[in-house]
């Protein structure tokens, strides 16, 4: 497996080099390489605009641009909560990785060859549902390797 380019954009040094530590393991266990950088974003955002979610605030989300994928997290959050929401949307970029999910040219999202419209119901979304049974083991494990 080949190197992916982790960037984190925080106002903390000491957690800029942690989270790049953090991110990269979690990457190398879910075994993808990325196409592009990575770039995980610490900063505050209107969770109401947010993937149209509006009874559900946004932890972060993810956005898929040519050149790279940005994992952005609410600031503020506590430590824990980052990390498991980096875990979900590392996921994320795995199931995009590996074809499994897409953006579709209609509004909304192809999953396995079926689309899926924005107006979706967001905990109904397959790919969210397995994001969602696998943040907490893949944080477990990553925190594993990460302490040892």
């Amino acid at each position: 497996m080949g190197s992916v380019m982790i960037t984190v954009i925080h106002d903390n040094e000491r957690e800029n080099r942690n989270m790049v530590e953090f991110a990269g393991i979690a990457i190398s266990q879910l075994n993808f390489v990325a196409d592009r950088k990575i770039v995980i974003d610490i900063t505050q955002f209107d969770s109401q605009n947010s993937i149209n979610r509006t009874t559900v605030t946004t932890l972060g989300d993810l956005i898929t641009l040519p050149d790279q994928f940005t994992v952005r997290v609410q600031k503020g959050l506590p430590s824990a909560v980052q990390a498991v929401t980096i875990c979900h949307e590392l996921i994320h970029v795995h199931q995009i990785i590996t074809g499994k999910l897409s953006v579709s040219a209609i509004d909304g999202w192809l999953w396995n060859g079926e689309y899926y419209s924005t107006s979706s119901k967001y905990d109904e979304r397959p790919w969210e549902i397995l994001a969602r049974e696998q943040e907490r083991p893949l944080l477990h494990s990553v925190l594993k390797e990460y302490r040892s």
